[in-house]
Order: C-alpha cells, then structure tokens, then sequence
C-alpha cells in the first residue's frame, strides 16, 4: 500500500512539471488571446485536479500512520 501511494505521489508530481509549463507557454503568447486564455484555464484545471489528488493521498497516508 505505501509503495502504491509513493508510486501515485511521483507520477502526480511528475505531471505538475506539463502544467506549470502550460502556464509558461501561455505567458510568452500575446496572439492570439483565446488559446493564451484556453492554455491557462486547461493548466489551472490540471494543477487543481493533481493537488487535491495530492492532498488526498497525502490524507490517507496520515491516517493511515495514526
């Protein structure tokens, strides 16, 4: 079980590295103004979903020490 939740930890950390380049990319592009907006909105979305995958491995691993 904690190899899993190590495991699902890098992979999901891994994939923040995609989403803040994502946020990147949308700051060096001035046109045009809707894929600088798409790109920020698919990187927001992305990096919300990875940090609450994050922090509900990160519940179950405490509750599972106590």
């Amino acid at each position: 079980m904690q190899n899993e939740q190590d495991r699902s930890t890098q992979v999901l950390t891994a994939l923040l590295v995609p989403a803040f380049a994502l946020v990147a990319i949308a700051g060096f592009i001035s046109e045009p103004e809707w894929l600088k907006l798409t790109l920020l909105i698919l990187a927001t979305v992305v990096i919300c979903v990875l940090g609450f995958g994050l922090l509900r491995i990160i519940r179950r691993r405490r509750a599972n020490q106590d």
